[in-house]
C-alpha cells in the first residue's frame, strides 16, 4: 500500500502553480486590463458575427486596439483608438466587424466553414478582394 504523505510543521504541503497570484505592480494591472478589453470586445464581435475567427490585440499604453478577422486576413487588422469607455467600444464592434467582412467579400450573416474555404486566396492564406488584388 502506498504512503500518506503529510506536510511537516509550518511547511506547506503543495503549491498550486495554476492559481492566480495577484500582484500590485504595474505592468500587471497593466496585462490584466488589456486581457480584460479583449475579452470584452472579442466576445462582442463572436456574438454579433458567428462562425468566424475574430482576434483583438490591446495596447493600453499605445491607446490602441487591432482588430482581425483571421478569416479575411491573418496580416492586416483594423486600429481602433481606446479613448472611449467599454460600452462605446462595444457598439463600434458592429460597425468594425461588419466592414472587416466587407473588405473581404465575406457577407455579415451566418457563415459555414465551406464558404470560408472556397473564398479565393493569395499565397499569403487571405482573401483576394482586399488591397492585394
Amino acid at each position: 500500500m502506498g504512503r500518506i504523505i503529510t506536510p511537516r510543521r509550518g511547511k506547506e504541503f503543495a503549491k498550486d502553480y495554476n492559481a492566480i497570484r495577484l500582484e500590485d505592480s504595474e505592468s500587471v494591472n497593466q496585462a490584466k486590463l488589456e486581457s480584460w478589453i479583449a475579452k470584452e470586445l472579442g466576445s462582442e464581435l463572436a456574438t454579433l458575427y458567428p462562425n468566424r475567427e475574430w482576434g483583438v490585440t490591446v495596447d493600453v499604453l499605445g491607446g490602441m486596439a487591432v482588430i482581425q478577422c483571421t478569416d479575411v486576413s491573418r496580416f492586416m487588422g483594423y486600429h481602433v483608438g481606446l479613448n472611449d469607455t467599454i460600452e462605446v467600444l462595444r457598439q463600434k464592434m458592429k460597425r468594425i466587424g461588419g466592414e472587416i467582412l466587407e473588405r473581404g467579400n465575406m457577407t455579415r450573416g451566418h457563415t459555414t466553414e465551406e464558404k470560408v474555404e472556397a473564398t479565393p486566396r493569395t499565397f499569403k492564406d487571405e482573401v483576394k478582394n482586399l488591397d492585394n488584388g
